[in-house]
């Protein structure tokens, strides 16, 4: 992110939002934690709060969603459909980047397993990420051309990731 903004002078929420949201159709997704200060329009992630119970934590709060230091790297918030319009992008490879552009994303370049923020598993690519209030896990089968997304509003992880990954393997099985 701030070598983009060094390079274009322009900041990184725009950039993403001209060069990924807008090409994908993605009109829900956004930066920071999703929902509206005051509002209750979207679920709230929950952890553990003072109470040391379960609680959900207010959007717009200092602590719903990571640093914004490290946004570039996880403080994208979107929707079920915006994320499979992503994944299918992923998937289907369309003509806003160019082959090599995919190629170079979806390739580990330094051998292993890690393509670019992608966990590449044959061929399909996988990623997951948390901000301690909300886990999700996404997957793109690319011999298959298939996706899918599966998440919670709960960052305890260990009983999220389990239950989110479940479901992600379950929605894979269902359109094999």
């Amino acid at each position: 992110g701030a070598m983009l903004e060094a390079k274009t002078g322009e900041p990184w929420e725009v950039l993403v939002r001209r060069h990924v949201f807008e090409p994908l159709g993605m009109a829900g997704a956004g930066f920071g934690a999703p929902g509206t200060p005051g509002l209750v329009d979207q679920p709230s992630g929950h952890n553990i709060g003072a109470m040391g119970t379960l609680a959900p934590f207010v959007p717009g709060s200092p602590v719903t969603d990571n640093p914004a230091v490290i946004g570039p790297a996880g403080r994208v918030h979107a929707t079920a459909s915006d994320i499979l319009a992503y994944l299918e992008a992923h998937a289907r490879k369309p003509a806003f980047l160019s082959a090599d552009s995919w190629t170079r994303l979806h390739t580990p370049p330094f051998g292993g397993t890690y393509a670019l923020g992608w966990e590449r598993r044959g061929e399909t690519l996988w990623h997951n990420g948390s901000n301690t209030l909300w886990y999700a896990a996404i997957q793109a089968d690319l011999a298959r051309g298939t996706v899918a997304m599966a998440a919670a509003n709960d960052g305890r992880l260990q009983s999220a990731q389990p239950a989110v990954e479940t479901a992600l393997k379950e929605a894979l099985a269902a359109v094999s």
